[in-house]
């Protein structure tokens, strides 16, 4: 969890007005992620965070890329992000459903942005995402087509060898 805890902003000391903060992720930040669909990544993150007296806006500007495995070959791909995010941070204790709304409770003095960042970054990739054509791991491919060959042949013989089939077939026909 070591590089998360750099990536918060304390904004108890912040006057009103503008300010800008920069960050930039790495492959440690993705480490600290269990279960992420991200495994490593460069990415410069800057946030112009307008405080104002009860809320603040976070305009978020993203660039750079994360490598995800490909859904084909499950070898890692790398994918560009180039995006522009905008946020509203406001004090109180009501649950918002709103997913650019994040309330902060009375009692916080600071923002953490690793939730924040894994999930604006996770839901820029794509739902499909596989290499070009011709550069996924050959190797794992001619493996996966063997063993959907050789499911399939299983199958068919299974079909052969139970009866029980053939009688179903003939109910549902008739």
């Amino acid at each position: 969890m070591g590089s998360q805890n750099k990536l918060e902003i304390p904004f108890e000391g912040l006057k009103v007005g503008k300010h800008t903060f920069q960050f930039n992720l790495t492959d440690a930040f993705f480490d600290d992620i269990a279960h992420s669909i991200i495994e490593k990544g460069s990415i410069q993150v800057e946030i112009l965070l307008d405080k104002k007296e009860n809320m603040m806006t976070g305009d978020f500007q993203v660039n750079g890329f994360i490598q995800s495995p490909c859904d084909r070959c499950n070898d890692l791909v790398s994918y560009p992000l180039n995006f522009e995010h905008r946020l509203i941070f406001k004090f109180g204790e009501e649950a918002s459903e709103d997913e650019n709304l994040i309330i902060i409770p009375p009692n916080e003095y600071k923002i953490r942005l690793s939730p924040i960042l894994h999930e604006l970054l996770t839901v820029e990739v794509p739902p499909r995402l596989v290499h070009e054509e011709n550069e996924c791991n050959q190797e794992m491919l001619d493996l996966l087509d063997e063993y959907a060959q050789s499911s399939s042949k299983t199958s068919s013989e299974e079909e052969d060898i139970d009866p029980r089939w053939e009688a179903l077939k003939r109910i549902k026909n008739n």
